[in-house]
């Protein structure tokens, strides 16, 4: 994937840069993702923007990075995964496959 310059962004999490961007300029069009990933790798973590207690900012990317790489997920080895932060469970979830929104599923 090659990065568009516009609305990317990068993080450092535990030491690794990663990129991360926003797929639409709106926030209101109902398929927007933040993509996460390397800049190299083929692998990525898409984040659900949705959730009210999750925020756009660094902070709240690089937090939902570092619990999917405890759990697992690596930009070089994969796979693509889907996550949100639940309200209810205060926490991040992995969402299931073929789902990208918390909203679908709550």
């Amino acid at each position: 994937m090659a990065w568009p310059k516009k609305n990317t962004r990068k993080i450092t999490v535990n030491g690794i840069e990663f990129l991360w961007h926003l797929s639409k300029n709106s926030i209101d069009s109902k398929e927007t993702l933040i993509t996460a990933g390397s800049q190299h790798d083929r692998f990525f973590l898409f984040i659900d923007p949705y959730p009210w207690e999750f925020e756009i900012k660094p902070a709240h990317i690089s937090a939902a990075v570092e619990w999917a790489s405890k759990q697992g997920w690596n930009p070089e080895t994969g796979p693509n995964k889907y996550l949100a932060f639940s309200a209810k469970a205060q926490k991040f979830v992995w969402l299931p496959d073929g789902i990208k929104h918390l909203h679908q599923i709550e």
